[in-house]
């Protein structure tokens, strides 16, 4: 394992991928993620990374302070200020909660609370499950992990199919709508995926 601590020693990893380093999938994901396809994982976290970055850009950060004050806000009045003096503050538990809600306002345009605790349990296996031993036994953190996984891709795809059309009615009613359209990340992701897939039909043609 090497640890780079230096902006110097990310660019060198980053610009060299698949040359002196190459990035790979420990035992845990490939069971938790079967799909997991290790010939294609460098060039999609090279486009994932390249979506990220843009996502997380100070000029796109300034975008979201607004919604980020907004969920600061709701968190504080709906967990914090009913608190007395003498009442202990499972100050982890509501870190995570604040961490779960404003992750998934950002990267899924999801406000619901109830959803958001609905994906809290998944998430939180899968966590686990990532830094335990992969033995897939009925009873283990692995197991669930697995379980919850499964669970997991079967809500985000629904959410995408659900995302997409949302768009395409967007896009087909008013283009100029398309300025107030969400800007998470799952529907970023969609739009460039939409424009390439365009853009490769356009070439074939």
């Amino acid at each position: 394992m090497a640890m780079l601590c230096t902006a110097a020693g990310n660019k060198l990893l980053f610009s060299n991928e698949n040359k002196p380093v190459k990035s790979w999938w420990p035992a845990n994901v490939k069971k938790m993620f079967p799909n997991t396809n290790e010939a294609n994982f460098s060039k999609e976290t090279i486009r994932l990374r390249k979506v990220m970055s843009t996502f997380l850009k100070p000029d796109s950060i300034r975008k979201h302070i607004g919604v980020m004050d907004q969920v600061t806000k709701h968190h504080f009045d709906k967990h914090w200020s009913s608190l007395d003096q003498k009442q202990v503050i499972m100050f982890q538990s509501l870190a995570k909660k604040y961490t779960s809600a404003l992750s998934c306002r950002l990267f899924l345009n999801i406000e619901d609370p109830q959803v958001i605790a609905k994906l809290e349990k998944p998430i939180r296996h899968i966590n686990v499950g990532l830094v335990s031993l992969p033995l897939d036994l009925p009873g283990t953190n692995f197991n669930r992990a697995i379980r919850a996984s499964k669970k997991m891709r079967e809500e985000i795809e629904s959410m995408v199919v659900k995302r997409k059309i949302d768009l395409m009615n967007l896009n087909l009613i008013d283009r100029e709508q398309l300025a107030n359209a969400p800007q998470d990340l799952m529907s970023s992701l969609i739009r460039k995926n939409e424009s390439r897939a365009n853009g490769d039909c356009k070439i074939k043609r």
